[in-house]
């Protein structure tokens, strides 16, 4: 439960990096398209040019989207520091690499990006803005996606025993809506 929790809220994790407790904030759905801008613009660049300067100052960009760190503090990391930097950014956000687990337990076995989509657009059609949606996590989108799909299954099945109840005799219904009006008010 607590990891899911962490999920649910987007924590960031703690990472020792040059001697120093830092933070990587999981990868949000605003950056993560951020990220696929970078990556775009250096896909188009590499062919015009083979400068590992415009690769590293994309590569920082990257690190920077994909940690929420600054450039600055990326930049200072040595190498083995930056290795390790990765390293946590692929475990904090397994499902966006699309392998493992997150540590907060989100699976990414329907990493695949049309299920974010359906995740996304059922966010939307649940009240969720559009602009709240980008500030969102990939774990919290599933979460919050799951969340929904089982609060629309159960609202299925009580409408399918309501429906199935209202086809019984009178005394037996009657019966039916006085234990569900006792269940609702137990919960209150």
């Amino acid at each position: 439960m607590g990891q899911t929790l962490e999920g649910l809220f987007g924590e960031p994790y703690p990472v020792h990096l040059n001697g120093v407790l830092e933070w990587i904030a999981p990868i949000t759905i605003d950056r993560l398209l951020a990220m696929r801008r970078v990556r775009a613009m250096l896909a188009a660049e590499a062919p015009r040019s083979d400068d590992t300067a415009v690769r590293q100052v994309a590569d920082i960009q990257l690190l920077a989207l994909a940690s929420g760190l600054a450039a600055a503090k990326i930049e200072a990391l040595s190498d083995d520091n930056l290795a390790r930097l990765r390293e946590e950014i692929e475990r904090i956000n397994a499902p966006v690499f699309g392998h493992g687990t997150a540590p907060n337990g989100d699976p990414s076995e329907d990493a695949d990006p049309a299920d974010s989509l359906t995740a996304i657009a059922m966010l939307v059609e649940s009240g969720h803005s559009l602009a709240a949606v980008r500030g969102y996590t990939l774990a919290q989108v599933r979460l919050f996606a799951q969340c929904h799909a089982r609060l629309a299954a159960e609202r299925s099945i009580n409408e399918l025993c309501i429906a199935r109840a209202s086809q019984a005799d009178s005394k037996v219904y009657q019966g039916f809506a006085e234990r569900l009006e006792t269940l609702l008010q137990a919960s209150r």
